[in-house]
């Protein structure tokens, strides 16, 4: 072959190479996450270790500090001191009467799977509870003690589903002497993000007294629902609380106002 078209022939598979030579690399496959659904939702929601009335089974992570504000009279902190082991301290200021509270726990998950953690909650609380009656308004103060087991479940694989399942067994112990009530407490919820910081939220506590007389009121529903809007650092919830069968008050419930 003459050398000129030996030439030709090499330009021409040259040219023809080119563009696979200089073509970007194939991307990497993409590794799932296989972390578990509760620490993925822990990263993008500030408040994911709490619903409003309730609490969940997640921790706020290890080294991280969430401080709750619940309508101007609740105020809680909440500390990581590990992944799986949280600590914190509430106070229920004097904002209704004489009512007011303070109070230290710990919560520890004992489980932790892909969709499912579960945790143990141990509680201690001290405070009044203000009342009014015909000689005159007062107060009854208490110490309480609880430990409570809570479950948060992830329906789908996206986590974008949610159930809270819980129930707490506490003692209360009037100041001053009386007898030891005992007091029971379940609590379910449910929870649906509609984007990546919207969120819905329903849930509902069932306090039972375990102690109670002839003429007191032994058993109650109380419901919360609303929205939460949740980032890494914030959550804000919105929403109503109502007890089924009271029929004072808003029709809708009382109005709740949550930051974290």
């Amino acid at each position: 072959m003459p050398p000129l078209s030996r030439a030709l022939l090499a330009l021409v598979a040259v040219t023809a190479a080119a563009p696979a030579a200089l073509a970007e690399p194939p991307e990497a496959t993409a590794v799932a996450d296989a972390r578990p659904l509760s620490v993925r939702s822990r990263e993008g929601d500030a408040a994911a270790g709490r619903g409003v009335l309730s609490t969940h089974a997640e921790t706020v992570g290890a080294g991280r500090v969430r401080v709750d504000a619940t309508n101007l009279a609740l105020i809680g902190v909440g500390w990581g001191v590990s992944e799986d082991l949280e600590a914190g301290v509430n106070v229920g200021l004097p904002v209704l009467g004489d009512t007011w509270f303070a109070g230290a726990s710990v919560k520890g998950v004992i489980a932790r799977r892909r969709s499912l953690v579960v945790a143990l909650r141990a509680a201690v609380d001290y405070g009044a509870i203000g009342f009014e009656s015909g000689l005159g308004d007062g107060s009854v103060g208490f110490a309480m003690a609880s430990v409570g087991l809570a479950a948060d479940h992830y329906l789908d694989g996206a986590g974008v589903v949610s159930l809270h399942e819980g129930v707490v067994l506490s003692g209360v112990f009037p100041r001053g002497g009386g007898d030891v009530g005992l007091l029971a407490r379940v609590e379910a919820g449910a929870t649906a993000r509609v984007t990546s910081w919207l969120a819905l939220q329903l849930e509902a506590i069932v306090p039972i007294a375990l102690t109670a007389g002839d003429d007191d009121d032994a058993f109650a529903v109380v419901v919360n629902y609303g929205a939460r809007l949740h980032w890494a650092s914030l959550a804000l919830d919105l929403g109503f609380v109502k007890p089924l069968g009271d029929d004072g008050g808003l029709a809708i419930g009382a109005p709740c106002v949550t930051l974290a």
